[in-house]
């Protein structure tokens, strides 16, 4: 059984009409999107911008209505679930978007920043429990202890990344959605942040779900890749299989404007 299963998603989104004079026809925002991801695998959604990838993350964390379709995580639809018994499986679904600044409440300290969900999900842990988790969500993320006491708006980029992925880590996801992550980050850095994940994988058994408009990246991260144009998955294959022999059109224009990490 996949750990995330997808199943003929559609999201559409009525805009009205400038003046209000009449309901403007609804506009797909996905359609009939299916895909599977297996434990322990790193799956690379691959599109630009407008082509679904924000409303299928926030579907999966049950933030964007759904018009039809399935999302069913560890054989159950979270789509059907209670608000409580949802909030029971999304500590196992964490999510790092590229704008850590906006997710990150600028008047909390990082300490605070990291505390946070552990009141939320574990709110029976001892000081010195939290106080344990909290190191080690640190330094799984590469983030300094002298750190704890600084505000965002004190950290560079790089650092409020890990402290995004630090504050995912924290909670012992399951599943980690990787949403344009690197976006704001020179090469050198992006690279160390991307092997960092793939290392995290690897000690932690995380599965990745790596959302992203570079190809390159995805080819870097992935098992296996989806492509995704227009609210549409129009190609699918291994890393090896979309970069070297590319079949639709929009993947040929991706692959044709690729530079390699």
């Amino acid at each position: 059984m996949p750990l995330l299963s997808v199943q003929n998603l559609n999201i559409c989104q009525t805009r009205p009409d400038r003046w209000l004079r009449y309901q403007a026809a609804p506009e797909k925002l996905l359609d009939q999107v299916s895909f599977e991801l297996e434990e322990k695998q790193c799956l690379a959604l691959v599109g630009e911008q407008r082509s679904g990838k924000m409303p299928l993350t926030l579907a999966l964390l049950r933030q964007h209505p759904v018009s039809s379709g399935r999302i069913e995580y560890r054989g159950q639809d979270i789509l059907a679930m209670s608000k409580k018994r949802f909030q029971s499986s999304c500590r196992e679904i964490q999510v790092v978007f590229a704008d850590n600044f906006s997710a990150l409440n600028p008047h909390h300290s990082v300490k605070k920043i990291l505390n946070e969900p552990l009141a939320v999900h574990f709110p029976s842990l001892s000081e010195s429990e939290k106080k344990h988790r909290l190191e080690y969500a640190m330094q799984l993320s590469d983030l300094d202890s002298e750190l704890l006491p600084r505000w965002p708006d004190e950290l560079k980029p790089s650092q409020r990344i890990r402290l995004a992925l630090a504050r995912a880590l924290i909670v012992e996801p399951r599943l980690l959605i990787c949403h344009d992550t690197v976006n704001a980050l020179d090469s050198p850095v992006q690279a160390q942040i991307l092997n960092l994940l793939l290392d995290l994988r690897d000690t932690l058994n995380l599965t990745l779900l790596f959302v992203t408009h570079d190809l390159a990246i995805a080819d870097h991260m992935s098992d296996h890749m989806l492509i995704l144009h227009r609210g549409s998955i129009v190609e699918s294959g291994s890393p090896e299989e979309i970069i070297h022999h590319p079949k639709h059109s929009y993947t040929q224009k991706l692959v044709s404007s690729t530079t390699t990490i």
